[in-house]
Order: C-alpha cells, then sequence, then structure tokens
C-alpha cells in the first residue's frame, strides 16, 4: 500500500509541477541574475508543490485541516529550501555556459559580428531589409530555454546565408529584446553570444 501511495504522490507532484512550472517561469522571467532567478524560481515551483501534495495527502489520510495546513507549510519550506539550493547551481552552471555574470547577468562577450563574418547579416537587420525566408525576422520561442529565459516574443531570429548550400542552411542570429545578439552556425543546436 505505500508503494502505490508513493507512487501516486511522484506521480500527483510531477503534474502538479508541471502545471506550475509555466508560470512561476514567467514571474521570474525579467530577473537579471541567473542565479537569483533560477534560485527564486526552482524554490518557488518546489515550495508550491510540495505544499499542495503533502497538504491533500494529509487531508486524504483524515487529518485534520490544521494538521494538514502545517504538514504542508513545513514540506514547502523544506523542499523550497533545497529548491533555491538546487537552482542556484543551475543559475551559476547557466552564466558560465552562456558566458554571463552569475549575479548581474551581463554578458562576458569576446567575439564580435565581424570575427563569425555576419557583418553583412547584422548591417542587413539594422537597415531594416528581409531575407526571402518565412522565418527572417520571426519570433524565436526558445522552446528548449537554450538561451535565458524571457517572456515570448522577447527573441527575433534572422537566416544567415550559408554559402555552397541550397536553400537558406542552417546559419541562424538571435536578437534579444534588450539588444544582446546570438549566432547558432547548427540551427539552434548551440548559440555564440556576439557583440556588433
Amino acid at each position: 500500500m505505500d508503494g502505490i501511495m508513493g507512487g501516486a504522490s511522484a506521480f500527483l507532484g510531477g503534474q502538479l509541477g508541471n502545471l506550475l512550472a509555466k508560470p512561476i517561469s514567467s514571474l521570474t522571467s525579467d530577473i537579471a541574475s541567473p542565479v537569483l532567478r533560477e534560485a527564486l524560481r526552482q524554490g518557488a515551483l518546489n515550495a508550491t508543490t510540495s505544499f499542495g501534495l503533502t497538504t491533500g495527502m494529509a487531508k486524504l489520510n483524515g487529518a485534520s485541516w490544521k494538521d494538514a495546513l502545517s504538514a504542508g507549510g513545513k514540506a514547502a519550506l523544506m523542499n523550497g529550501g533545497i529548491g533555491m539550493m538546487t537552482g542556484a547551481a543551475t543559475g551559476i552552471k547557466s552564466a558560465r555556459e552562456n558566458n554571463q555574470n552569475p549575479w548581474t547577468g551581463e554578458n562576458k562577450i569576446d567575439v564580435t559580428a565581424k570575427d563569425l563574418g555576419l557583418s553583412g547579416t547584422m548591417e542587413r537587420i539594422g537597415n531594416g531589409e528581409s531575407y526571402p525566408h518565412r522565418n527572417d525576422g520571426s519570433v524565436f520561442d526558445n522552446n528548449k530555454n537554450i538561451l535565458p529565459v524571457h517572456k515570448g516574443g522577447y527573441y527575433k531570429e534572422y537566416v544567415h546565408p550559408t554559402p555552397g548550400i541550397k536553400g537558406v542552411g542552417p546559419q541562424r542570429i538571435v536578437t534579444g529584446g534588450k539588444g544582446e545578439f546570438y549566432y547558432t552556425p547548427d540551427h539552434y543546436k548551440t548559440f555564440i553570444r556576439f557583440k556588433y
């Protein structure tokens, strides 16, 4: 019976976590510091999931509302704290991978558009000219969260033509709402932050 309850708890916790992940990410998306953003996001997600699940399970097991809420509060504090530590570690890792200051979110950018051979495409983008491809200038969803997480519509993508390839090829430039520039040579698998 304990195994069934444990499995049910894990399943319900996962479902509740999935339900809460997007709204919590949306609330924390404007925080510049990767460490603070991820600590708050993961801490809030763990705390709310633990509170709801523990309170519900205690009530199902016959606890009074007072005892159920007390158990939920204790679980929220403990798991929220663990989530904040895990989130902070994730933020530090993300900052390192994206060449960012973990506390301010500012990028340490060493490479330029010229270094990457992107000057012509950057001039085209700056002049408001479009490349004849349906995605040129469209919203980049960042649905795998490879780039720093922001609200929908924050990023736009542009085609950078690949010589010798029929069609547009795999190269893209992604721009951020605060003037960030990213280059992907392999159709969104990897990104290089650059300055222009």
